[in-house]
């Protein structure tokens, strides 16, 4: 029950302002002490007015509290089925970055394993066997250039088109082999967070190969400097010009050779990338690195099976070069064919050999799926699952909370939100205790969330509440006592000592101070709000 007095004598009144002006003395001491609320900037109605008992600010402070959490807290789900048959951490354990979790039984990936491991040994034998077969090839072809009566018949002259339709279509290969690796450089520019600094570098190094220099269209933050030579372009330009069929299986092996260094730069995504599961790596992003790795290995099919038809053209014309009486030209050119024909088999087992481990990664990785591994150093905060218990995709098998920063997350009224910014303090008395990281700007239930990163000088475990004061902008502001504002049926307003009344809105309230925007603002100081309650 409260007893409002309406009738003071002008002695009382006279007390009255006293009171108030050590309200108000007491207020702004006990505030700027403890440092709760924000501190009083200027008074736009005459600090010097007698039983003066509201200031304006710039800023309110706000009350915030959350629960400590760790900045990297994830959990690990499954990735396949099978029985969980080791689990080498348990509940608290500390682990590193890449320690492995769990193990999944994965009996049909483990036989793909060694199906995969079997069949790489002996396709290795069987390209050694090749590479013996060519080297003995260009022996004898050596040989027989030294005598030019092993030329034995004349071809026809159709031969000699056949050898420039085998020509065109090496060409063509090296235009549609140009433009795969073209379109894989693009992907790689496009993409190039994904790389190594090594990586990079062959990166450089392919498109000088290609282009010479740097293309318009690759230009960027991966500008190649230096001074411009004859690209892979530009000498298949120049060979389909002047019909230069040797210079074109000149370029025909340098295509290969950028095809398979394309083939390994982009290899070293999937082992650093892909093969671990990064989160951020999504399907489109795995989808598309496999369609680059496929026009790759179908142009290097395709380049080979032209560079192959070729040669073989190329022999049907040193027969007819022979019958010719060019024994002497037929002679180098049967020596050239052959050697080259020995370095095409090295390169196709160096080739193989890289399929071959393609493969074998593959499995590789489909066996990953069934040991997780921590993404990042921390403590194993719950184990959901135990030894010999059957999971399927999906299922969690436990929780990681990283060992390095902290953060909380608070709520602010929504009206105040505008005021929180990026890199604002967090106080606990006169001590910053965090600093706001992130601010939703989407409002839910009149409130809205702000992430606040912790102070790492302060020992706070996960779990554990803070609170602080935020000191949020707000212009056109007044702090007033909560003994100077009165309440009605229409909500609070004030009085001032001259009977004028104005009302105000409150913005937040801290409990012995009201922070409030004022209707009508006068120079004048406040007549307090009496009550007894009884």
């Amino acid at each position: 029950m409260y007893i409002h007095s309406t009738h003071l004598t002008q002695a009382h009144a006279v007390g009255v302002g006293a009171l108030a002006v050590l309200v108000l003395l007491s207020f702004l001491y006990l505030h700027s002490a403890d440092g709760s609320d924000a501190s009083v900037e200027a008074s736009s109605l005459a600090p010097s007015t007698p039983g003066m008992t509201y200031l304006q600010t710039r800023t309110v402070p706000v009350r915030v509290s959350g629960v400590v959490r760790a900045v990297d807290h994830v959990t690990i789900y499954a990735q396949t089925a099978g029985v969980v048959t080791t689990l080498p951490v348990r509940e608290g354990a500390l682990v590193s970055r890449g320690d492995l979790l769990a193990i999944q039984a994965s009996p049909v990936t483990d036989a793909h394993i060694a199906r995969v491991s079997a069949e790489n040994e002996v396709r290795s034998l069987e390209q050694s066997r090749a590479r013996d077969m060519r080297d003995i090839e260009a022996h004898q072809a050596g040989t027989r250039a030294t005598s030019a009566s092993e030329v034995a018949r004349l071809r026809a002259s159709s031969t000699h088109a056949r050898f420039e339709e085998a020509g065109t279509a090496l060409a063509t290969a090296l235009d549609q082999s140009i433009l795969t690796m073209a379109q894989a450089l693009d992907y790689i520019h496009t993409n190039r967070y994904l790389f190594s600094a090594e990586g990079l570098v062959l990166y450089t190094d392919i498109v000088r190969e290609i282009y010479g220099t740097t293309p318009r269209h690759l230009r960027g933050p991966l500008l190649i400097p230096g001074r411009e030579t004859t690209g892979l372009t530009r000498g298949l330009q120049e060979a389909r010009e002047v019909d230069d069929f040797p210079a074109l299986q000149s370029l025909s092996a340098r295509a290969e050779t950028q095809l398979i260094a394309l083939t390994e730069l982009l290899q070293t995504v999937e082992e650093e990338i892909l093969e671990r599961n990064t989160s951020y790596v999504s399907e489109e992003m795995r989808e598309e690195y496999t369609r680059q790795r496929t026009s790759i290995l179908s142009a290097v099919q395709t380049l080979q099976s032209a560079d192959a038809r070729f040669v073989q053209a190329a022999n049907n014309k040193r027969e007819d070069a022979a019958s010719q009486q060019t024994n002497v030209a037929v002679g180098d050119l049967d020596e050239e064919l052959a050697q080259m024909q020995a370095q095409y088999a090295e390169r196709l087992a160096r080739q193989s050999d890289v399929v071959s481990d393609a493969a074998l990664g593959v499995v590789a990785a489909e066996q990953a799926l069934a040991r997780p591994r921590a993404p990042f150093s921390g403590l194993v905060a719950r184990v959901f699952v135990d030894e010999g218990e059957y999971v399927t995709p999906g299922t969690p098998l436990l929780s990681l909370v990283g060992d390095g920063a902290r953060e909380i997350v608070v709520s602010v009224p929504a009206h105040l939100l505008s005021g929180v910014t990026v890199g604002q303090s967090l106080m606990r008395g006169d001590d910053t205790i965090g600093q706001v990281a992130r601010v939703s700007q989407v409002a839910d239930g009149g409130s809205g969330i702000v992430i606040v990163t912790l102070d790492t000088t302060y020992e706070m475990r996960v779990g554990s509440a803070v609170s602080g004061t935020l000191s949020l902008e707000h212009s056109g502001v007044f702090a007033v006592p909560r003994s100077y504002v009165f309440f009605d049926n229409d909500g609070p307003y004030i009085t001032y000592t001259n009977g004028e009344v104005s009302r105000v809105s409150v913005v937040y309230d801290t409990g012995s101070v009201l922070y409030v925007e004022v209707s009508h603002v006068l120079d004048q100081p406040l007549r307090r709000a009496h009550s007894v309650s009884l």
